[in-house]
């Protein structure tokens, strides 16, 4: 990757960027979880009632500078459905630092697949918000097609949908990997089914979980989110070994909700609450863990 020569005194875009760096960034650390969106260059679906501003590569790496990480993830968002140039474009930008999750349907043929494995695409993403749009066999089919090339599914859905796909995803013939702590409700926490079916998938050694994006679900709110932490470090109790950690960087559920943009470096520093500062467990939640994951 080619770095840009950012100064952390420059306004980085979609973050407010107020805190210090306070946790101790290992070599070679991943930001498991972020999107571009580029709409001068590649159009959002028809659909998209989003809108979300544009928040480009160069914005991107300000960010990645400004926190010290050297790898990334780039996630294709719902704004591009299946259009995946955007994250292709943004990867190809990033060079061999970088790791792309695409979205993809029975359209896609496995030619196209290999061709985006070359690329450094090692999974696809499912971003699912209600029951009407969860399909099972188009998951099932898109797991058989993928599995042959050692990818993953990653799931953006709610924790009452990990109920109802409990059968499915121990029988799914590759890694699944669950965005955001899975959704479990602030409110019940590790006390939702869900929880326990995520921690058997990752004892199994069938499932990731990014303990990513703290605001999320979170009621207790900035500065502490301390339900949604409460659950990442269960998470982390139960199996280090299968977490990972993103930014979600540049936040688009908060622009759609209209929210303040959240504090990147507070939100990186927070992990620290999460592994009891243990140097050891930071270590594999950002770089050990991603490099056995996305192939680095």
């Amino acid at each position: 990757m080619t770095k840009q020569n950012f100064s952390s005194g420059d306004n980085i875009p979609f973050t407010t960027s107020k805190a210090s760096l306070s946790l101790a960034v290992p070599e070679g650390s991943c930001d498991c979880h972020h999107h571009i969106f580029d709409p001068d260059n590649v159009a959002y679906r028809a659909e998209d009632t989003t809108n979300i501003p544009t928040a480009t590569v160069p914005m991107y790496q300000q960010l990645q500078n400004e926190i010290g990480f050297s790898r990334n993830v780039i996630v294709t968002p719902s704004a591009y459905g299946t259009n995946n140039q955007c994250t292709l474009d943004a990867m190809q930008q990033l060079g061999d630092s970088a790791r792309a999750v695409v979205t993809i349907d029975d359209s896609f043929s496995f030619s196209q697949l290999q061709e985006m494995d070359r690329l450094g695409v090692c999974g696809i993403r499912f971003m699912i918000t209600e029951f009407k749009d969860l399909d099972l066999d188009l998951i099932q089919r898109c797991a058989e097609k993928i599995a042959p090339l050692n990818w993953h599914i990653c799931f953006w859905v709610t924790a009452d949908m990990i109920v109802a796909m409990k059968d499915l995803l121990f029988s799914l013939p590759c890694d699944v990997v669950f965005d955001h702590r899975g959704h479990l409700p602030a409110g019940e926490g590790v006390k939702h089914p869900a929880f326990e079916i995520i921690c058997q998938l990752m004892n199994a050694n069938k499932a990731w979980v990014k303990v990513s994006a703290a605001y999320h679900d979170s009621e207790s709110g900035s500065p502490s989110f301390a339900d949604t932490l409460a659950i990442g470090k269960a998470y982390i109790a139960t199996n280090p070994n299968k977490i990972l950690w993103g930014t979600d960087w540049p936040h688009p559920s908060e622009t759609i909700a209209g929210n303040p943009m959240p504090d990147d470096v507070h939100l990186l520093n927070l992990l620290s609450v999460q592994t009891d500062n243990d140097a050891t467990l930071i270590h594999k939640v950002l770089v050990d863990n991603p490099k056995n994951l996305y192939r680095f």
